[in-house]
């Protein structure tokens, strides 16, 4: 078996599967998850605000050639 086949093959197994979506820990487990991806993706965005808003405005910059 390969390297890969060993690292990746339980993920694929139904058992983790149903362990994962059929119970209260593997729900909570995921929405745990997703909660915490939408709060550092609204972080990214308000630093990424922040950096941008120091550059200048495309239209306050003449290009002379």
């Amino acid at each position: 078996m390969s390297l890969i086949e060993k690292l990746y093959l339980p993920f694929f197994e139904a058992s983790d599967w149903h362990q994962a979506v059929m119970t209260t820990q593997g729900w909570t487990t995921i929405l745990t998850l997703a909660l915490l991806e939408c709060l550092l993706s609204v972080d990214n965005a308000v630093v990424l605000a922040a950096q941008t808003k120091s550059l200048p405005d495309k239209k306050k910059i003449s290009i002379t050639r």
